[in-house]
């Protein structure tokens, strides 16, 4: 493994497909070139924020260590909501 960056500058998406997933993009790295495949299935995002990350940093739900390893190795990192323990319903009941 690699040493990790100990700061990496990075903009934060919110996706507009997948409720609650987010988007870590190095800073200097274009939305546009991200995996074509990631990008149908993010949707377009939509800007939040610029995020200075350190391995000190609080985070409700990602290791700061592995956004950061992430972020050097590949550019990104997704976010997607925790799995939930609620049963599925079928469509026709939450109409």
């Amino acid at each position: 493994m690699s040493e990790v960056i100990p700061t990496q500058s990075a903009k934060v998406y919110r996706s507009t497909k997948l409720a609650d997933a987010y988007l870590y993009l190095a800073a200097e790295r274009p939305f546009e070139d991200l995996p074509e495949a990631l990008r149908r299935r993010f949707g377009q995002g939509v800007f939040v924020m610029d995020l200075v990350i350190t391995a000190q940093l609080k985070m409700a739900r990602m290791d700061p260590v592995k956004l950061l390893e992430a972020l050097q190795r590949d550019g990104y990192a997704l976010q997607l909501p925790p799995p939930t323990a609620a049963p599925i319903l079928h469509e026709r009941l939450t109409e």
